[in-house]
């Protein structure tokens, strides 16, 4: 019975060592694959797409109808700003922190992926899409903010005071 107890613990021993994980499945284990640290542009192409439609096109179309005097709001919600008085900064700094901040980045990430030397190099249908994405996104912001930063944009932290051009 000793000697069954011994064979038994023995090879499981020599199970578990033998058929234990190695190192490249121990460094996987950390891994979320549902957080990825690089996105396809086929992934980003679609958000891009929807948020220069809806950034550009709802609270700037509507805010920019009062300063033209198209409108001036059903119970007079944007009294204050058709008076040019207290102009609610929130509506404002949406737009240009969806537009300029996420909207112009993804597209950079797009250009820079399909262009020559990027991981998807040749896909040019992608990069045509994002080039002319981001001269309407450039073309939208000028027309409402006048001159924004252009040629030290999107630089993040490496320079936090761009030149506006």
């Amino acid at each position: 019975m000793k000697s069954l107890l011994k064979q038994f613990i023995l090879s499981g021993i020599i199970l578990i060592t033998g058929y234990s994980c190695s190192d490249d499945t121990l460094d996987k284990i950390g891994e979320n694959p549902n957080n990825p640290t690089e996105v396809p542009s086929k992934l980003l192409m679609s958000q891009v797409t929807v948020s220069t439609a809806f950034d550009a096109g709802t609270d700037l179309a509507w805010y920019a109808s009062v300063f033209v005097e198209q409108t001036v709001g059903v119970h007079g919600q944007l009294e204050t700003a058709d008076k040019r008085t207290g102009i609610n900064s929130t509506i404002g700094n949406n737009s240009w922190n969806s537009l300029y901040a996420t909207t112009l980045e993804d597209l950079k990430n797009i250009i820079e992926l399909c262009s020559t030397g990027g991981k998807e190099e040749g896909n040019n249908i992608s990069l045509g899409i994002a080039k002319i994405l981001m001269a309407y996104t450039y073309n939208t912001l000028t027309d409402i903010w006048g001159e924004i930063p252009y040629t030290e944009a999107l630089q993040g932290s490496e320079n936090r005071t761009p030149v506006f051009d």
